[in-house]
């Protein structure tokens, strides 16, 4: 079993390179880990080495655009997506949440890996306003107008199948606007087919990664990229 991590990037060499790092340090995966980058900026050297890597020119149409290319490219089906500046500072085993993926077939097609911190729990964010239904080991979330940001592009995991099933992003958007019209995209189509019983899922595990597992470092005073 194998897995492709993509990962966007626009003009932030340095701050990419630490992302890399501290997931190739930190992941725990039983199988060969490719990293793909959808360089969308100028050219750069990355101050990491891995054989793994590979750099793809990004069509430059925005982050939907960048990310459509990656996923097509990808070299599995198990695909880790995240930002570049999301740095995985603690262990992480996705060996579990690989198998389940495979295991569910139809019924997961998403993975949410990083709910954000403590403090963002506290606010009244419809990123994390859901009702939901517990499938074993995992929360099973219910579209609706107040729970929008279900499948975030924060940290997952995901399978081809996916956007297989549920399309690709809108592209030549602005960043916020790509993820806010890819969720509104899934909720819709999510909803729409409430009778058949293979569509894939975002699913949220019960044992969460914990609070400090990722350091989101892309603070809006640092976000010289996307």
């Amino acid at each position: 079993m194998d897995i492709t991590v993509i990962i966007p990037t626009f003009n932030r060499p340095s701050t990419l390179s630490q992302t890399i790092q501290k997931l190739y340090t930190n992941i725990i995966f039983d199988g060969t880990i490719y990293f793909l980058i959808g360089n969308d900026g100028d050219d750069f050297d990355l101050n990491v080495t891995y054989n793994g890597i590979e750099i793809l020119p990004g069509p430059k149409k925005g982050l939907g655009a960048n990310l459509n290319m990656l996923i097509r490219e990808a070299k599995t089906d198990l695909i880790l997506q995240l930002d570049d500046d999301h740095h995985l500072v603690q262990p992480l085993d996705i060996n579990q949440f690989a198998q389940d993926l495979l295991n569910f077939k139809s019924q997961v097609g998403w993975i949410r890996l990083f709910l954000g911190t403590e403090e963002d729990l506290n606010n009244d964010d419809p990123f994390y306003n859901f009702s939901a239904k517990m499938y074993g080991r995992y929360w099973f979330p219910m579209p609706g107008v107040d729970e929008l940001y279900i499948p975030s592009n924060r940290p997952h995991l995901k399978h081809k199948r996916f956007h297989e099933y549920y399309g690709y992003y809108e592209e030549g958007l602005k960043l916020g606007e790509t993820e806010t019209d890819f969720c509104h995209q899934y909720a819709d189509l999510h909803q729409a087919r409430a009778g058949e019983r293979d569509r894939p899922w975002v699913v949220i595990p019960v044992s969460m990664p914990s609070f400090d597992t990722w350091q989101h470092v892309g603070q809006s005073w640092q976000r010289e990229g996307y």
